[in-house]
């Protein structure tokens, strides 16, 4: 869990998709030469006026669970 500060939603989530885009271009290579494909599923939110850091993760947490209850390897912002 990252708390990142002065970023708008627009630039949030392109940096959630980023992050996303790394993980599944990266491939892991097991000791019995199988390739695994790594995915990442992704909760995020902007603070709102009257958000504390307990209602900020709270908040993304629960995106985080959106995401991986859906489809997986995808990104939930609110």
């Amino acid at each position: 869990m990252r708390l990142i500060r002065n970023i708008d939603a627009a630039n949030l989530k392109g940096l959630g998709e980023r992050i996303r885009g790394l993980a599944a271009a990266a491939m892991i290579n097991t000791p019995c030469a199988r390739t695994l494909q790594a995915t990442a599923s992704i909760g995020e939110t902007t603070a709102r006026r009257k958000d504390d850091t307990e209602s900020i993760i709270a908040r993304a947490d629960k995106n985080l669970y959106c995401s991986r209850n859906s489809e997986r390897n995808c990104l939930t912002l609110s």
